[in-house]
């Protein structure tokens, strides 16, 4: 009966291990390595987060060869809010990064990958977030009024 026991309990002990999420498997997006910054400028639309394209937000993002960068968002709804910075690109890691006007830099670092003519992958670098911005035209936005600004930019 003992013996019977232990096989039980090793049995439930190898399944529960076998069922544990790996913490180190993050999933990660191939990096665009050579290309050039006016490979990817112009505008965009966040189309998909996560891996979900159900978003209750609004994100467009206009990336200029200038390495300038203008992020339009509406994350509550109030109106979409403008935030323009500075990027800096580095084609050998494909490694985006940014600064906002103000001098606050964006929350991450980005790996670009799966760049087409008209859709690319952003993957915040240590993460498993995944943003894909397809191509499109900015249309005229209501923006908010910069005294009801307060929210954290997107990236």
């Amino acid at each position: 009966m003992m013996r019977l026991l232990q096989y039980a309990f090793l049995a439930c002990a190898l399944l529960c291990s076998s069922c544990k999420k790996d913490k180190d498997s993050v999933p990660t997006i191939e990096p665009a390595v050579g290309i050039e910054i006016a490979d990817f400028a112009g505008e965009w639309r966040l189309s998909a987060w996560s891996g979900g394209t159900d978003l209750d937000k609004e994100i467009y993002l206009r990336l200029n060869a200038d390495q300038t960068f203008t992020l339009y968002q509406n994350i509550v709804s109030h109106g979409f809010e403008r935030f323009d910075g500075t990027f800096t690109f580095d084609s050998q890691s494909a490694l985006i990064r940014g600064t906002y006007a103000n001098g606050t830099p964006w929350g991450g670092e980005y790996i670009i990958g799966a760049l087409t003519e008209n859709s690319m992958q952003w993957q915040m670098v240590g993460t498993g977030d995944i943003a894909t911005y397809t191509r499109s035209v900015i249309p005229d936005l209501p923006l908010q009024p910069a005294s009801r600004s307060g929210s954290v930019p997107f990236l």
